[in-house]
């Protein structure tokens, strides 16, 4: 079993507006940045996901820029 460690709250937001929205799950994202191994709960399903992708990208990029790898969960560290 996999518990994610950083909730984005993502399901709460409705919509993109003008990209707030998606700049607000990007910053709740990168609370995971202090952590050695995150997992980042985002939604793909459950009503308007607009701003879940638009903030996707960004928040891989944060990710990448400070050092972090993606793997699948069934990946040895």
């Amino acid at each position: 079993m996999v518990l994610w460690s950083v909730d984005t709250r993502d399901w709460s937001i409705t919509s993109n507006d003008n990209g707030k929205s998606a700049s607000v799950i990007r910053k709740r994202a990168a609370l995971g940045l202090t952590q050695e191994h995150p997992v980042i709960l985002l939604h793909d399903g459950g009503g308007n996901r607009e701003a879940t992708v638009a903030a996707l990208q960004e928040i891989i990029n944060d990710y990448r820029t400070h050092g972090y790898q993606f793997v699948t969960l069934d990946e040895p560290r």
